[in-house]
C-alpha cells in the first residue's frame, strides 16, 4: 500500500506541475493576443494562484489517504484545474472581443436567458457567434429566441443558440431547422436588399447574414 501511494503522489505531483505550465502558458497567449499585460489578466493570474495554493495544499495531504481515494482526489483536482482554465480563457476572450461593452452584454445575456444557462456559457456561446461574424448587438436577442425555441423543441438554451449562430455564420439555414425555424434564405436575401438598394444576389457575406438574422428575430 505504501508503494502504490508513494506512486500515486509521484504521478499526481507530475500531473499538477504539467497543469500549472498550462496556466502560465494560457496567461500568456492570452497577453499576446491582447497586446496588453494590464489589469484585465489580474484576476487570471489571482485565479491560478489560488488553483496553485489549493494543489500544494492537496500534495501535502495525500500521503494520508488512501489508494484509491488518492486517485478520486487526483481526478478531481485535474479535472477542477482544467475547467478553471477553460472558464478563464473563455472570460478573458470574452473581454478581449468586446471590451468596455463586455459588461453590458453580459447582462443582456443573462436577462435574455432567464437564468437558463451558466455564465462560463453564455460567454463561450457569445465567443463563438462572435467568431462566426454575428453582430455583438443581436446576441442578446437571439438568445431570447433561442429560449424560446429551446421551449418548444425540447432542448437547452445554449444548443438551441449554436445552432442559430451557426446557420446564420455559414448561411446554411437548413440547420435552422434543428429549433424548428424554415427560412427561404434567397427570399429574405431579395427583402433585405430591397431595404439597402440592392438585390438579393450582390449581397456580401456581412449583409447575408444580417438578412438572416432579421429573419430569425422576426420568428
Amino acid at each position: 500500500m505504501a508503494e502504490t501511494v508513494g506512486t500515486l503522489s509521484i504521478e499526481l505531483k507530475a500531473e499538477i506541475e504539467s497543469l500549472q505550465k498550462d496556466l502560465k502558458k494560457a496567461q500568456i497567449e492570452l497577453q499576446k493576443f491582447s497586446g496588453e499585460s494590464g489589469k484585465d489578466f489580474l484576476e487570471f493570474g489571482k485565479g491560478a494562484d489560488l488553483a496553485k495554493a489549493a494543489m500544494s495544499g492537496l500534495g501535502i495531504s495525500i500521503g494520508l489517504t488512501a489508494a484509491e481515494g488518492i486517485r478520486q482526489i487526483s481526478q478531481f483536482a485535474v479535472d477542477s484545474v482544467k475547467s478553471f482554465i477553460v472558464s478563464e480563457q473563455a472570460a478573458q476572450i470574452f473581454k478581449l472581443q468586446l471590451g468596455s461593452l463586455s459588461d453590458t452584454i453580459m447582462e443582456d445575456l443573462r436577462a435574455a436567458s432567464k437564468g437558463m444557462v451558466s455564465d462560463f456559457r453564455l460567454m463561450q456561446n457569445a465567443n463563438r457567434a462572435l467568431a462566426l461574424g454575428i453582430k455583438e448587438n443581436d446576441l442578446a436577442a437571439l438568445f431570447e429566441v433561442a429560449r424560446a425555441r429551446a421551449q418548444v423543441m425540447g432542448t437547452s438554451t445554449s444548443e438551441a443558440f449554436n445552432d442559430i449562430a451557426f446557420s446564420i455564420g455559414k448561411t446554411q439555414t437548413r440547420m435552422l431547422a434543428n429549433v424548428g425555424v424554415v427560412i427561404d434564405a434567397q427570399k429574405e436575401y431579395d427583402n433585405y436588399g430591397r431595404t439597402i438598394g440592392k438585390t438579393g444576389s450582390a449581397l456580401t457575406l456581412l449583409e447575408q447574414r444580417q438578412a438572416l438574422t432579421n429573419a430569425v428575430l422576426e420568428r
